[in-house]
């Protein structure tokens, strides 16, 4: 009983099954007992598990704070990005249904142009083989309207061989000519840099053409106009 006394062990009954309650005298003696220093010890450990438990509790408060504004910010430059992504995505339909007439444009001149050349190839292999009719008002617009839309020099040549056997020419219209009404449409209209060019050809648009006695077409010019 002594030597648990020394050691600061709790005293036990005969019975190890059963634990005692020990009572007030057992716990005045184990405290004489003690070392005098035990008590500073067990309320220096107390203190050093409380302090690493307040330091713990603040990091984890700190961890918890950055980590909410880190997944702010992730969360504020997600939204950003997702209305970045949905305006530029709406600028994209806006522009696709502002060309959208354009294209049609575009590709209805293509497949007009490409039937233009092939008519082109066509009359002039009928007028070789000596099947081309007789010219008519009609027929004679449409080759002037395959001039118009005859790009290709192949083309070009081609339909002008055409009408030149049938003696339809082209106007020898060029800029710097002096205006002739009876050759020449006004279509555009651009200030004159210097005097001398006041009533000249600026730029031609569209072929004129002519047979040896008639015009059939005038050209379609820009003329030099005075500026004030």
């Amino acid at each position: 009983m002594a030597l648990e006394l020394t050691l600061g062990a709790r005293p036990r009954t005969a019975d190890t099954s059963v634990l005692a309650v020990p009572s007030w005298s057992e716990v005045t003696a184990w405290a004489d007992a003690a070392p005098p220093w035990l008590p500073w010890a067990v309320a220096g450990f107390f203190a050093l598990v409380t302090l690493v438990a307040l330091v713990g509790r603040r990091r984890a408060r700190r961890h918890d704070r950055y980590t909410t504004a880190r997944f702010k910010q992730a969360w504020s430059a997600l939204k950003d990005t997702e209305k970045k992504l949905e305006d530029e995505r709406a600028w994209a339909q806006e522009q696709a249904r502002a060309v959208e007439p354009a294209l049609q444009v575009g590709q209805a001149l293509a497949v007009e142009r490409a039937l233009a050349a092939e008519r082109a190839h066509a009359a002039e292999r009928a007028f070789a083989a000596g099947e081309w009719p007789h010219l008519d008002d009609a027929a004679v617009e449409e080759l002037l309207a395959l001039a118009d839309l005859v790009t290709t020099d192949e083309a070009a040549l081609q339909l002008r061989r055409v009408l030149s056997a049938v003696g339809i020419r082209e106007l020898p219209v060029q800029a710097g000519d002096p205006f002739d009404p009876d050759l020449h449409v006004v279509c555009h209209a651009r200030p004159a840099p210097t005097p001398e060019y006041l009533g000249t050809v600026a730029t031609v648009h569209a072929s004129g053409w002519a047979t040896t006695t008639d015009v059939l077409r005038p050209a379609d010019v820009e003329l030099y106009v005075d500026p004030r």
